[in-house]
């Protein structure tokens, strides 16, 4: 079954599927406006691409997810450099996620199930004096890291999804799947 997904990409992406007919996601592009936080920001995209490529496989060669919205309303704003790609692709290759979810994978955070694990886990916290952020960054506390860390797969529970953006990932843009491309209009 086919799906619509669109994706905000930099305009260099054009020249990019006309001259390959494909684009994957590169650490430089992801890196644009990010130099300064690369180190944190790189550990949870490596977190997410092992975990998103056990739902959807990804080629050998792709190392980084391609950010989707699902509808037409989770789409961001376009901006002078960017176009916006309508794309029809195969259902099973777009890996849907809680997008109110990934801010917590970002930063870190221990996503709880509920409000009672949300206390019982803030209680562990209390208990030691740290936040989630200590916890991760540092060694000395790997049972909480690995508590924490398990916590994110709930990204990808749909039956647990609280975000009302819809959005994926899928590993590849192959020039044939491409449907509309909205350019820039100040």
């Amino acid at each position: 079954m086919k799906r619509t997904v669109w994706t905000k990409q930099y305009k260099d992406i054009l020249n990019i599927l006309k001259k390959k007919g494909r684009f994957i996601a590169m650490k430089e592009y992801i890196l644009q406006g990010k130099e300064d936080i690369s180190r944190f920001y790189f550990e949870s995209y490596r977190w997410y691409a092992e975990r998103a490529s056990k739902i959807v496989d990804k080629p050998e060669d792709v190392h980084y997810p391609i950010w989707v919205s699902l509808n037409k309303e989770s789409i961001l704003g376009l901006d002078p450099d960017t176009v916006l790609l309508e794309i029809e692709i195969d259902s099973d290759r777009v890996v849907e996620m809680d997008y109110s979810k990934w801010g917590y994978v970002v930063n870190y955070y221990y996503i709880p199930e509920n409000e009672k694990d949300n206390q019982r886990h803030n209680e562990l916290l209390d208990k030691y004096e740290i936040d989630d952020s200590t916890a991760y960054m540092t060694s000395f506390y790997p049972h909480i890291k690995k508590e924490i860390i398990k916590s994110w797969d709930s990204l990808f529970d749909k039956s647990r999804f609280n975000s009302r953006e819809k959005v994926g990932t899928i590993w590849e843009i192959k020039s044939q799947w491409i449907k509309n491309i909205t350019h820039y209009k100040s």
